[in-house]
Formats: C-alpha cells, structure tokens, sequence
C-alpha cells in the first residue's frame, strides 16, 4: 500500500509542475514583457534603410524589409501586420509598439520620400487611403505604424513598375 501512495504522490507533483510550467508559460504568451518589444530606444536604432538603385523596371514585394509597430491598444496587432505582410512577399524586419505619442487611427508608413517606389507598393497593400509619412524609421527597412483600426491587407499587386534609375529603400 505505501508503494502506490509514493507512486500517487510522485505522478501529483510531476503533474502540479507541469501545471505551473503551463500556467507561466501561458501568462508570458498573453502578457508579453513591454521591453521585449523593440528597441529599448528608438534614436540609437542603426540606419533604417538603405537606399538602392532599382534593378530593372520593377520594385517587387520580396525586395522589400519591413518592420511594424503598434500604435494602438490591441494586443498582437503588429504581429498580426507583419505576418500578413510575410504572406504578400515581403520580407521581415522588427516588431513592436510605437514610440509614446504616436497617434495613428489606422495604418501609416514611414519613408524618407512620398516618391519611394517602395513605401508605395507597401502603402497599396495596406490600403488605398494608407498615407506615406515622410519621416525616419525605427526598424530595418521601412516602417509600419498601425492602429485599433486596421483590420486586413487590401489588393495589392506584388510589383510595380518604377524608372530604371529610381532609388528605393531596401
């Protein structure tokens, strides 16, 4: 009798660890740390983007590094962008929340120039009204602020046709 209560015992504590081994783990994943989000920060960030000659005639979604940042209240909403961005092509750069003060209703993007072939390929995925903020980003590449209003990618074509000689951020 006193095998199968040590046995008893033994199976109770392995499964109450596994059970607290859950429940933090479970606890982290719905409330990650703030500071594990991004660049502690942002002005000591290296350089955003590098600019580069378009090769051929095209800018296409692959070509292009993007990181996104939550400027709203909902939880996951820049994780939800980038991964569906990744599904589009494009490639990923860093993930986050927005610096304090960042107000954004629904999308923005972050370039050096309204002109860059590739804010507006991203800004066409976004959504036709995404406006392109002429100012320096965060993260590699170019920058996405979302808000509590952004709800899905829109129809958008993977390329688009630029001047040979037209600099982009890549």
């Amino acid at each position: 009798m006193h095998r199968r209560t040590a046995v008893s015992a033994t199976t109770l504590t392995v499964l109450s660890l596994i059970l607290v081994l859950a429940a933090v783990w479970g606890w982290n994943a719905l409330f990650p740390d703030p500071a594990d989000d991004g660049p502690a920060n942002p002005a000591f960030v290296a350089p955003t983007c590098t600019p580069s000659t378009v090769e051929g005639r095209r800018v296409r979604t692959r070509d292009i590094t993007v990181s996104v940042y939550n400027a709203g209240n909902r939880s996951g909403q820049a994780g939800r962008v980038l991964t569906a961005l990744e599904s589009r092509g494009f490639r990923p750069g860093a993930l986050g929340n927005a610096p304090e003060g960042t107000d954004v209703a629904r999308a923005q993007v972050w370039a050096a120039s309204e002109e860059d072939p590739a804010a507006q390929l991203l800004a066409r995925h976004l959504g036709r009204r995404t406006p392109i903020v002429v100012r320096d980003g965060i993260g590699p590449g170019l920058t996405v602020m979302v808000g509590n209003n952004w709800n899905q990618l829109a129809r958008a074509p993977r390329a688009i046709k630029v001047e040979p000689d037209e600099e982009t951020c890549a």
